[in-house]
């Protein structure tokens, strides 16, 4: 048991490190930027509920994110 919490444990501050590496600049967790069809830039959309779902089964872990935006432009957004 404590070995699948320290691979666990590995795993996730790997991710981290990446995660903080790959992030483009003035860009944090959690962030939404919307376009228009025209490539308007419409400004960031705020975040309104995080929630994380965990399987850990053995060796192996799935982690769920999902993340919900409020649009507060008139105009229709797609996120892809």
């Amino acid at each position: 048991m404590s070995k699948s919490v320290f691979l666990l444990l590995v795993l996730v501050c790997a991710f981290s490190a990446f995660a903080q590496e790959s992030k483009p600049p003035g860009v944090t967790e959690g962030s939404l930027f919307a376009r228009g069809k025209e490539g308007k830039d419409l400004g960031a959309c705020p975040l309104k509920n995080t929630s994380v779902k965990t399987d850990i089964s053995g060796f192996m872990a799935r982690v769920r994110v999902r993340q919900e935006f409020e649009n507060p432009n008139s105009e229709p957004i797609e996120a892809i």
